[in-house]
């Protein structure tokens, strides 16, 4: 009994101070759970990211299979740096009924099955944080492995280093710097 009596004046004891929660708010404003709402972070601008001054257009983030992955793409573009990583991947052979060597060598791409990767990692930084609208400095390497030797050297290289900028209301377009053309 006494067991029993303590119990009850236990639950009695936790509904009171319940009640005194319910008491002291205003009886006629329903109480409801906080709401928290997070600022919506503004989206970087990729498009000013993306490697200028170029007669084609590369495709832009959302087109590659790594659009913003672990949030690494929109870290870097807070801080004005932009990536563009792609691959030329190529493999040839003569199907036809042919040698595979003339006089015991290669003379053609293709005579042999030859594989030819051309892989490409350009940076690129936007100078408009510092007042140079349309500025930008980019800088890539380049990777070829060719399975033929005369096809091409197998080699790490630099592939750009250059300035851009526009003048004029964009009517004029100025890159210097080291820009190979077998990127």
């Amino acid at each position: 009994m006494a067991l029993l009596a303590r119990t009850v004046a236990g639950a009695l004891l936790m509904a009171s101070f319940d009640c005194s929660a319910i008491v002291a708010a205003e009886p006629s404003a329903a109480v409801s759970p906080p709401t928290f709402t997070s600022a919506k972070t503004p989206s970087p601008d990729f498009e000013s990211l993306r490697v200028k001054g170029l007669n084609i257009a590369l495709p832009g983030p959302q087109d590659t299979i790594d659009p913003d992955f672990a949030g690494i793409r929109s870290s870097l573009a807070a801080v004005g740096i932009g990536y563009i990583g792609y691959t030329n991947n190529n493999f040839f052979d003569n199907m036809l009924q042919a040698e595979r060597t003339t006089f015991g060598r290669q003379v053609y791409n293709g005579q042999k099955p030859t594989f030819f990767t051309n892989n490409v990692m350009q940076l690129t930084y936007d100078l408009s944080r510092f007042g140079i609208p349309d500025g930008q400095i980019v800088l890539g390497g380049i990777y070829n492995f060719d399975t033929w030797a005369p096809g091409g050297p197998n080699a790490l290289s630099l592939a750009t280093l250059s300035y851009y900028q526009t003048f004029l209301n964009k009517l004029i377009e100025l890159k210097i710097g080291y820009l190979a053309n077998a990127v």
